[in-house]
């Protein structure tokens, strides 16, 4: 309701769905060196994983962090890694979502999760939703 009262909200919107349904949950790495800013017993050569999902669940960095919020900022999620491990395809899955989201709530205006417990979560690397139970009325 809030997204269809302020379409602007949209953008700080988007950063928040990221946060909340990462389309990258982990990625694995080898090990380079034994500095670690954990001070882990992290050995080179050690495969390690790193879980970008949960840093956006983290309630030090994020208040109320397991709640949509909207308006979040600064909202510094990992959603799409970090450092030289960021997805190339960033700003393009940014506008595509925008895109997408607006075309919904135009079409769908009053849409609604019919079944909470049926919903699909992918697990694993790839984040997201995979089953989405709604009902809504479709306008012209």
């Amino acid at each position: 309701r809030r997204l269809l009262a302020d379409p602007d909200l949209l953008t700080t919107a988007t950063e928040e769905f990221l946060r909340l349904v990462s389309p990258v949950a982990s990625i694995g790495r080898v090990a380079a060196g034994a500095d670690h800013p954990l001070g882990s017993d992290v050995c080179p050569g050690d495969q390690v994983l790193l879980v970008w999902a949960a840093a956006n669940r983290d309630d030090d960095q994020f208040a109320d962090a397991e709640s949509f919020v909207a308006d979040r900022t600064p909202n510094r999620h990992l959603a799409f890694g970090a450092g030289v491990h960021r997805c190339l395809g960033t700003h393009l899955a940014r506008l595509q979502f925008r895109i997408v989201v607006a075309a919904v709530l135009r079409r769908l205006p009053d849409d609604a999760v019919s079944d909470q417990a049926a919903v699909g979560r992918l697990t694993g690397h790839m984040g997201g939703i995979h089953r989405l139970p709604v009902q809504f009325t479709p306008t012209n």
